[in-house]
């Protein structure tokens, strides 16, 4: 654990445990929006937390010392939304689990217009892992991470790329989700 500064000047340091806090914050990062019920899903599955008081507690953390926003509900979503900071974004970095697509000095970091779709590619995810088809996914700022390090400008910067096992054979499946119809242009 490691003492990180509250933020919007308060002289309060909390206690940042790279074990539990470090990886609530990036399911939040990845996620891009997240609803509570879906991160705690998240960290019930991942064992992260096996408590809801503790689970609870730390999400209240974070949100307090300034690492995570806390949104309104978008039905049909329970609880409120979650989405990280900029000083989320710089703990991340500086516990060395930074992006290259994403940093605390992006400009802006989230498009609230894109939160409905956000919260359905988690709820693929979900899906997936209750499946027990789910093995790996990787996020869309992750994948533009890549494409952008590699320098491939062709590269596709897909919503999730899911790694599925299925009859003992492994599959490597991109994610394009559309939460509406597009013109036909």
């Amino acid at each position: 654990a490691q003492l990180i500064p509250a933020s919007a000047g308060r002289s309060a340091y909390i206690h940042f445990n790279k074990e539990r806090d470090q990886r609530l914050l990036l399911a939040i990062r990845n996620a891009t929006f997240i609803s509570h019920r879906q991160l705690w899903e998240y960290v019930e599955a991942n064992r992260i937390e096996t408590s809801r008081r503790s689970y609870n507690w730390r999400i209240d953390r974070l949100i307090r010392a300034g690492l995570a926003d806390r949104l309104p509900q978008q039905l049909p979503f329970p609880g409120p939304v979650y989405a990280i900071t900029h000083e989320g974004l710089a703990c991340l970095e500086a516990c060395g689990v930074g992006l290259v697509s994403l940093t605390s000095e992006s400009r802006s970091l989230a498009n609230m217009n894109q939160m409905r779709h956000y919260l359905e590619l988690v709820a693929i995810r979900a899906a997936l892992r209750q499946s027990g088809l789910l093995r790996g996914w990787t996020s869309d700022f992750e994948i533009r991470s890549i494409n952008q390090s590699i320098d491939a400008p062709l590269a596709k910067d897909y919503d999730g790329i899911a790694d599925l096992e299925w009859e003992r054979r492994k599959y490597r499946i991109a994610i394009e989700y559309e939460h509406s119809l597009k013109s036909s242009d």
